[in-house]
């Protein structure tokens, strides 16, 4: 470590420090090991179409605007046709698995996965899921993600945000990092509860996905550009939350709204199960707040962000993908609309 810090204070050796390294993969691997036009060096380099600058206090990573500019046209061409070839969806991937590594937080990792099982698709035809995928990929790049890394890294603990939901009797969640011990809980709004699908179940699933986006929104500013467990005792929120999507319409809208979100604020998500005996948010869920203030946990007031909540955002994020083509078997939320521009977490 203390060799490559040498180079970035005296960038008149880099050059050379390459061409010696140059010269020993040549050495051991054959002189076509390293092509000529391949060799790059400076403070500011693009390698896999990531921009990669440093400075005296650290570095950055960010997607080359040219190619965010190419790959942009290419998904708004796939989601034109809703036809992703095989060969063309291995492509993709490959292009934007730098989203799925460790330095972008893994951000990409639930998404990426849609575009991956295409390579099996003989027929190209895009699914539901590789629709709402693709579009999340054209949302994160408008946002300019970027992820800064400093040479002198601060440990910061890991936060743990626990979920959980009571039927209709509220959502809770708790989040405990070290001395920080804070919970909120919300009745769902009823509006809300309309936009769901019918089912048997008391919507238990949207409940419980509902009150990690509870969580998100209300201690975003704790949370934001820090490492986050996400605990949940529900099977079905748990793997949709780790695809980045769901089986039913309704419920991979909330999905692909919370992944936003986590990409927006710099999150590093890791998704796990917990026993319902154990979590605890069920305590506030359920309003049982007695035992949570006897230990030092403070109510914050809730939050929950507008596409969550309000039917307008509904409608309107509905619109992205009220028309799937051959996937029109697809079930939509009851009250979906015919309107312009999306709204995102």
């Amino acid at each position: 470590m203390k060799y490559v810090v040498s180079l970035v204070v005296r960038p008149e050796v880099i050059e050379h420090a390459m061409n010696c390294l140059a010269r020993l993969i040549r050495l051991l691997l054959g002189r076509n090991a390293v092509a000529e036009s391949k060799l790059e060096c400076g403070l500011k380099l693009t390698v896999l179409g990531i921009d990669i600058s440093t400075t005296d206090d650290g570095y950055s990573f960010r997607p080359s605007p040219a190619k965010v500019l190419k790959w942009s046209k290419l998904i708004k061409q796939y989601l034109h046709k809703q036809i992703l070839e095989a060969g063309e969806a291995s492509k993709l991937a490959g292009r934007l698995s730098w989203a799925a590594a460790s330095v972008f937080n893994r951000i990409g990792r639930a998404t990426l996965r849609p575009i991956i099982d295409q390579q099996k698709r003989r027929d190209g035809w895009m699914s539901a899921e590789l629709d709402r995928s693709l579009r999340w990929w054209l949302e994160v790049f408008e946002c300019g993600l970027a992820e800064i890394k400093r040479w002198q890294q601060v440990t910061e603990r890991t936060m743990h945000l626990f979920c959980d939901a009571s039927g209709r009797q509220g959502l809770g969640a708790v989040l405990l990092a070290g001395d920080t011990r804070l919970c909120t809980r919300m009745m769902p709004p009823a509006t809300l509860m309309q936009q769901f699908q019918p089912r048997a179940d008391n919507q238990i699933m949207g409940l419980e996905l509902m009150a990690i986006s509870l969580g998100l929104t209300t201690f975003e500013k704790w949370i934001k550009d820090r490492k986050l467990v996400i605990w949940c005792d529900n099977c079905g929120s748990e793997m949709a939350l780790r695809r980045g999507s769901a089986r039913s319409y309704d419920h991979a809208q909330l999905v692909h709204a919370q992944w936003t979100f986590i990409a927006k604020a710099g999150i590093a998500v890791h998704v796990q199960r917990i026993a319902s005996d154990d979590n605890i948010a069920d305590l506030p869920s359920r309003g049982e707040m007695q035992w949570m203030a006897s230990r030092g946990v403070s109510e914050i007031e809730p939050k929950l962000a507008e596409v969550f909540e309000c039917p307008e955002a509904w409608r309107e994020l509905s619109e992205k993908w009220s028309a799937f083509g051959h996937n029109a078997h697809v079930a939509l939320p009851r009250q979906c609309g015919l309107r312009s521009a999306g709204a995102c977490v």
